[in-house]
């Protein structure tokens, strides 16, 4: 009960990068994302983060059994 501060915030985090990669390809297809920069960028940020938070609450999980 103590770490339920860190569980909420982590789902939340998970869901919201979770959205983001499921929009980057309309993104994409709409235009939204006009340059290279931007495009390189809002992938990493987006399947990055989500890996890298799904990667750390497993091991956060895993930890405080």
């Amino acid at each position: 009960m103590k770490n339920l501060f860190t569980h909420i915030t982590s789902i939340l985090a998970l869901i919201l990068l979770g959205a983001g990669c499921v929009m980057y390809p309309f993104w994409l297809m709409n235009g939204t994302l006009d340059n290279w920069y931007l495009i390189i960028a809002v992938f990493i940020a987006s399947y990055g983060g989500f890996i890298g938070n799904l990667i750390w609450y497993i091991i956060f999980i895993k930890n405080n059994k």
